[in-house]
């Protein structure tokens, strides 16, 4: 609990710094914006930019420069119909900036559920750390290996794609299997993560699920 609470103030203070700090604003109000879905729903960009204009109103100064530029980025698109000029706007490196900083805010400081941002919203790797923690204890947390285990994460361009979960504390009878099935389910069902499921007692992986297509299996 106290590592989960050091890394969201730590990814607050980046933020923060990345974004000026300070007062102003509205964060209930923001915060209940992005509870209805503004700017985190994959939408078109007229409702996208509509979305980003409301948050705009009512967003702290910690994240008003990030929640600027996709105001921008946004009214910006709309007006863009050559395909190579499209591509290059959406992905211009601050725009993607702006989106990390203004999706991890949400996620740390409203309390977003980042199990329901599009695929690759939440791209930093302590994060998603938090967010597979989250996971474990809303749907495991009576299991006997929760308490035992730290998780790693592999991404690819962003995105999660595979979980090791490593026993701290020596692993009993079906804990290893338990854990990749239970880690399972968020990695291909929840992200759509295709890559491997691994868990390690003692230094060696033990069990392993190699994708989605697959099934947890003791080495």
């Amino acid at each position: 609990m106290h590592q989960r609470l050091l890394a969201a103030l730590v990814a607050i203070a980046v933020i923060a710094s990345a974004c000026g700090g300070g007062g102003g604003g509205d964060l209930e109000a923001y915060c209940e914006l992005l509870s209805e879905g503004k700017g985190l729903s994959a939408s078109n960009e007229v409702v996208q930019a509509a979305d980003f204009a409301a948050l705009l109103e009512v967003a702290p100064a910690e994240v008003r420069d990030a929640v600027q530029e996709l105001t921008n980025t946004t009214r910006g698109l709309r007006d863009i119909d050559e395909l190579d000029q499209l591509f290059s706007a959406a992905f211009d490196p601050e725009a993607q900036a702006a989106r990390t900083g203004f999706t991890q805010h949400a996620v740390t400081v409203c309390g977003v559920d980042s199990a329901t941002l599009p695929p690759g919203e939440v791209d930093t790797t302590a994060a998603l750390v938090d967010d597979v923690e989250a996971y474990v204890e809303s749907n495991f947390a009576a299991a006997s290996w929760v308490p035992k285990v730290r998780y790693d994460v592999d991404r690819v361009d962003g995105d999660l794609d595979g979980i090791t979960v490593t026993f701290i504390i020596d692993a009993e009878g079906d804990e290893p299997i338990n854990a990749c099935n239970a880690l399972a389910v968020y990695l291909y069902e929840l992200r759509r993560g295709a890559g491997e499921v691994a868990v390690v007692s003692d230094g060696l992986v033990v069990t392993r699920r190699a994708g989605p297509d697959a099934s947890c299996e003791m080495v």
